[in-house]
């Protein structure tokens, strides 16, 4: 007896819900400030301020409740204050024909027109407002020129596809999304304006952040070269599948950032190109080691060639000789205006310093006395005769740490020249020619 109670209780409810469901309403609420009228004509005009509620189905929508007015709607008109479209808020409405965004509207939610295949539509406009259009949001409409401002920083995943009229999408300024998710499925028929060079060449926007899953899959089989910038972090399952014409790929990051790429699997034709990336930069500085004087650091390519700086540090009473890649170096690698060719790492040249030798002669009756300053034990002191400025001899002396140095002569020259040269072998001077007259 309970249980054919129950069955009765279950029937007439049942009962009580079908003219609820055969009978939709025609106006109503859809957000905490948005109300809605379906008027006979099947336009429906949603009015107010703010966001639109989001719903999971689009039958869930109040004014498409258990679907009862999906033939019903043909026009939709989302006056001024307006700021967001829910989620499946007219997904599958099949008979709808036209829409009208006001100048408010920040994001289209997902799903929001998803599979209104008959919204034959010469061009949509998008309004400036805009900065997100959802998963799916117009899959599947038959719009033929969609034109995406600037402002638009997040286009979801399949937000266009199977758009079978589409052919172009026209973008307006330098950029104008975040990530690409499958938008160009039917890339064989629909063009990206701005950013496709050339019927070879694409450019990814600098403002894209993620390939997104399928997003050029079979796109333009005469795509041969690919330009990526440095802002693109992720990119996605099957994003470059099947272009198999793809060759050469030019990153605008260098190779260790396009390493930190997560690169999802079916991407082969992308991996296999010919990947060019930005030179890194180096450091070319300089060290005084002990000198005075400033040289700013210069930031260079890596691999490449640069000219050395002009200026020369100075140090009292030592010689600048040049440049080294060590600190403690005797001999000078590079000169002043000397090209570097530079590699990887950062490169720093220290200043090669030596000592300023010199001497001081005293004339004392025809004999020489020498004082060495700076000369180091095995240096040799050149004295050198002249008459009519011709050398006629020479008389070398290897220092030994004497304080004064004899050179006596019983010939008469013009002028005896004394200097101290590291060694005969070498003839490296370590000072300049001291003139000494002899009248």
């Amino acid at each position: 007896m309970k249980k054919l109670l129950s069955l009765i209780m279950v029937s007439v409810l049942l009962l009580t819900l079908i003219p609820l469901s055969a009978n939709a309403a025609t106006s109503g609420t859809c957000g905490e400030n948005l109300t809605w009228i379906l008027d006979d004509n099947g336009t429906l005009t949603i009015s107010g301020t703010g966001a639109m509620t989001n719903w999971t189905y689009g039958r869930e929508t109040p004014w498409n409740l258990y679907g009862v007015n999906e033939t019903k709607i043909k026009n939709v008109i989302i006056c001024d204050g307006v700021t967001t479209i829910g989620n499946c808020a007219f997904d599958c409405i099949k008979n709808l024909e036209s829409i009208a965004l006001n100048d408010d509207i920040t994001l289209i939610g997902n799903y929001a027109f998803n599979n209104c295949y008959n919204l034959y539509i010469s061009r949509l406009s998008l309004p400036y407002s805009l900065k997100s259009i959802g998963n799916y949001a117009f899959f599947g409409c038959n719009i033929s020129i969609i034109d995406i401002p600037y402002t638009v920083t997040q286009i979801g995943y399949n937000a266009f596809a199977y758009c079978e009229q589409l052919t172009e999408l026209r973008a307006d300024g330098n950029g104008y999304y975040s990530t690409m998710n499958g938008n160009l499925y039917n890339g064989d028929k629909t063009k990206l304006i701005q950013y496709i060079e050339d019927d070879t060449t694409f450019t990814i926007p600098d403002t894209v952040t993620t390939v997104g899953e399928s997003a050029f899959y079979n796109y333009n089989n005469n795509l041969t070269t690919l330009i990526i910038p440095e802002t693109v972090t992720k990119i996605e399952n099957s994003a470059f599948y099947k272009c198999s014409n793809l060759k050469e790929v030019n990153y605008g990051g260098t190779k260790a950032q396009w390493d930190n790429i997560t690169i999802g699997s079916s991407n082969s034709p992308l991996l296999n190109a010919t990947i060019t990336y930005k030179n890194e930069t180096i450091n070319l500085s300089y060290n005084m080691n002990g000198g005075e004087g400033e040289i700013e650091t210069k930031e260079i390519d890596e691999n490449s060639t640069t000219t050395i700086s002009s200026t020369s540090p100075t140090k009292e009473e030592y010689t600048f000789l040049g440049w080294s890649t060590t600190n403690n170096a005797t001999t000078a690698t590079y000169k002043p205006n000397d090209t570097i060719t530079v590699e990887t790492e950062d490169i720093t040249l220290y200043a090669v310093w030596k000592k300023i030798v010199y001497t001081e002669t005293q004339v004392l009756n025809g004999i020489f006395l020498v004082a060495p300053t700076g000369v180091e034990n095995g240096n040799r002191i050149i004295f050198a005769c002249y008459n009519d400025d011709r050398m006629v001899y020479v008389n070398p002396y290897v220092y030994a740490g004497e304080s004064t140095i004899p050179f006596t002569t019983t010939e008469t020259y013009d002028k005896v020249k004394v200097m101290v040269w590291e060694s005969l072998e070498t003839c490296v001077p370590l000072c300049e020619a001291e003139d000494v007259p002899l009248n």
